[in-house]
């Protein structure tokens, strides 16, 4: 199979994210899980944040997940670097 990474979220991330964090992962086989450690509510997109809808309106009714514009930039960006050094 290869190497394999899980990388645990306390949200759920729309799909443009895990595809985003797959695509430049450093480990073969990236598995996104969503939702642990009992945490709920989405993890959205820059484009999404500003279109609105049913899953910004749950994030920011739930007051998390919010905390900046380019959230989706940060989860990958930090999750990678956390790939990279294990």
């Amino acid at each position: 199979v290869g190497p394999v990474a899980l990388v645990p979220l306390p949200g759920e991330p729309f799909a443009e994210i895990v595809l985003r964090l797959r695509h430049r992962s450093p480990v073969q086989h990236t598995l996104v899980a969503s939702t642990t450690n009992g945490a709920s509510g989405y993890f959205v997109t820059r484009e999404a944040r500003a279109r609105g809808g049913y899953e910004v309106w749950v994030a920011r009714a739930m007051g998390a997940y919010l905390p900046a514009d380019n959230l989706d930039d940060v989860l990958v960006e930090e999750n990678l670097r956390l790939l990279r050094a294990v």
